[in-house]
């Protein structure tokens, strides 16, 4: 097994500006405006963005080419879309080394959409590497492009069918319709059984999530049923929630950023504070929770991105929603509620919306993988940080050796289920497409070797420390064992795989392995 190197590159870039005096062109993308032998492109969660990049360029020579996604509105460049080209400098699969190869990775839209296009074939908006498109950026090998295609419009000639994608959650889970994304129709209906059984589905490895807050919200106990309240509405006040003196935000009205519906972060999110889907048929659970949804907008605009639809923030009741397309603008919505500023997104719809934050300080919740606690974007624990990742259930944050039940969302509490916001995702591939003779001789092997890698504890606990940290390997999955040690720390000896599994089925409880 070769070892991994900090993926360096891409967390950089993802906070970088431009160097002073640097004048944007148009430019040809590197290496990502050849062809190559094998061209790959996967669709779905966000919430492993880096994760999943981290592992991908591990695979490749030095001096390989990276292409963000432009930044749109308030969206920061790469938000949406990653794209990596090179030539691998190990075997994957049975390419062997010095195969050129284009890695693009679509995380806009979240999860569904590495499940519903991934088992009906469904053409999708992707990136593009025309030079019109395209400017080289400061940083060496680094391009900013445009987004080609139309998911509104599945003839789109610029369109791309995924060759595999990724879900946080089993695609199952995306059955119901709080979990069913508002357009287009390839991601607005339930897949049928029959187009369940197209796709070919395999455990990856078992990212952690966790709830999010702005410095301004005091460590008041946050608990599942007070989270709850807050996304169904029943919360809309932080002072009234945790008491006089839990923001120091100059209004103090709740500001959710949620996942738009078909994110497998918001499915984990109904899941763990809610109960959907499991509880359905539960007569206990007679009343079903449903979260709120975004908030309507109550100013003029034509809804264009020079126009966009006005949310006035401080009008209304009830808590403020916003819901954004990936991970990362998550965090950018965070951050601009934080320090007051404004915040302009486009939704699935095409529809732009802007968010006036300016004239007051929020204080705001979200939930996001772990992976996102990073100090560079504002999300940590060093001094500086605007937001901070929280214990749940009103717990302190020590550490469960301390006595504290292990309610901190870390890697060593989950991995001995004494933190439980955590998932097993999957990955997908048609089966049609493996049955292609095409597909199978250049895209499966890399596919196949791909999710191989991404399986394994080896690969996992090799990857830069934020992404290492944020995920856990699956018991029984490529040869990975849980030790006999119980972890106290997180630690390189004891903390990789779990001692614990779902079995690939989000309702059932946790299953020892020890």
């Amino acid at each position: 097994m070769f070892k991994f190197k900090s993926l360096t590159l891409a967390c950089a870039a993802a906070v970088s500006t431009l160097a002073a005096g640097y004048a944007a062109a148009q430019d040809a993308p590197g290496a990502c405006a050849n062809a190559a032998v094998a061209e790959i492109n996967l669709t779905g969660a966000s919430a492993t963005q880096n994760i999943l990049g981290n592992i991908f360029t591990n695979l490749l020579d030095a001096g390989f080419t990276t292409v963000f996604s432009k930044a749109v509105g308030s969206v920061a460049a790469g938000t949406d879309y990653r794209a990596y080209c090179g030539t691998l400098k190990v075997a994957v699969g049975t390419l062997p080394v010095g195969t050129t190869v284009r890695f693009v990775n679509r995380a806009k839209g979240g999860s569904l959409w590495g499940v519903n296009p991934v088992a009906r074939n469904t053409p999708i908006a992707t990136l593009s590497f025309a030079t019109a498109d395209c400017v080289a950026q400061a940083t060496p090998n680094l391009y900013h492009c445009a987004e080609v295609g139309d998911d509104l419009n599945g003839a789109n000639p610029a369109n791309r069918a995924p060759d595999f994608g990724i879900s946080d959650l089993e695609p199952q889970v995306f059955g119901i319709s709080v979990n069913l994304a508002d357009a287009p129709t390839a991601v607005s209906t339930a897949l049928t059984s029959a187009e369940l059984l197209k796709l070919d589905i395999r455990r990856g490895f078992a990212p952690i999530f966790g709830v999010v807050a702005t410095d301004t919200i005091a460590n008041f106990g946050f608990t599942r049923a007070n989270i709850g309240q807050i996304l169904t509405g029943q919360a809309s006040r932080w002072n009234t929630l945790g008491g006089a003196g839990t923001t120091t935000a100059s209004n103090d009205r709740i500001v959710v950023i949620r996942r738009e519906p078909g994110s497998g972060t918001q499915a984990a999110s109904n899941q763990y504070f809610l109960d959907q889907p499991c509880a359905r048929g539960n007569v206990a659970q007679s009343v079903t929770l449903t979260p709120n949804r975004q908030t309507a907008f109550n100013g003029g605009g034509a809804g264009t991105e020079g126009d966009p639809r006005i949310i006035n923030p401080t009008v209304g009741v009830g808590p403020l929603v916003i819901e954004a397309s990936t991970s990362g603008e998550v965090r950018n919505a965070l951050i601009a509620a934080r320090d007051g500023v404004n915040f302009k997104f486009q939704a699935p719809s095409g529809i732009w919306f802007q968010v006036n934050f300016a004239g007051n300080t929020w204080g705001a919740i979200a939930v996001l993988g772990i992976e996102n606690q990073n100090n560079a974007v504002g999300i940590g624990t060093a001094a500086g940080a605007k937001a901070s990742f929280r214990a749940i259930n009103g717990q302190p944050a020590g550490g469960f050796g301390t006595g504290d039940q292990g309610a901190k969302p870390a890697r060593d509490a989950a991995q001995v289920a004494a933190y439980d916001f955590v998932f097993e995702n999957s990955f997908q591939t048609n089966k049609d497409n493996e049955a292609d003779a095409t597909f199978q001789q250049v895209k499966l092997p890399f596919i196949n070797g791909f999710i191989a890698l991404a399986q394994q504890e080896t690969t996992l606990r090799s990857l830069s420390n934020a992404n290492e940290t944020a995920v856990l390997a699956i018991p029984g999955l490529a040869g990975n064992t849980t030790t006999a040690a119980v972890p106290t720390a997180l630690d390189t000896a004891n903390a990789g795989t779990a001692r614990w599994t779902k079995s690939a089925n989000t309702c059932a409880p946790f299953r020892s392995t020890r």
